[in-house]
């Protein structure tokens, strides 16, 4: 089976990549991987669901996956949230953000890549969401941050 046989517990769509977590917090992406948005340290599009072993993302449970355009977003059983693909515009979180004319020189992540604790001014995070160019958390005392693409709002 694909999953190993594990229930797949929530999933997630982006614009041409898809990414699902299971009930023991395994990872999985597939679609295009074109910026390295399938986190997979490459950027090969994979026709079927392939696993991202845990050590890719800290070690911890994987119990959220937002995909954004060209971005997908990991949230943790500890909190953490990691981040991979396309950050031209800063919706990694990893404070890049680049002009047009530097948009593709260097702002992607082919693996997931941790977003700084200090982002989040230590709050525990609990929900995350991608937009096409942006990234959202929501922290458990109902703060909210964001960041990327700020154009229309």
């Amino acid at each position: 089976e694909v999953f190993f046989g594990e229930a797949v517990v929530m999933v997630a769509a982006g614009s041409h990549h898809a990414a699902c977590v299971t009930a023991k917090g395994m990872l999985w992406s597939w679609g295009d991987g074109r910026n390295g948005r399938l986190g997979h340290g490459d950027c090969k599009p994979r026709q079927h669901p392939e696993r991202l072993g845990k050590e890719m993302y800290g070690g911890s449970p994987a119990v959220m996956v937002a995909c954004g355009g060209s971005h997908t977003l990991v949230l943790t059983a500890m909190g953490c949230v990691y981040s991979c693909g396309a950050g031209y515009y800063g919706q990694l979180g990893h404070d890049a953000f680049m002009s047009t004319a530097q948009q593709f020189s260097g702002a992607d992540k082919l693996v997931l890549t941790l977003v700084g604790a200090t982002k989040f001014r230590d709050a525990q995070i609990v929900m995350i969401a991608a937009g096409a160019l942006h990234s959202v958390a929501l922290g458990a005392d109902g703060r909210v941050w964001t960041w990327g693409m700020g154009r229309s709002g």
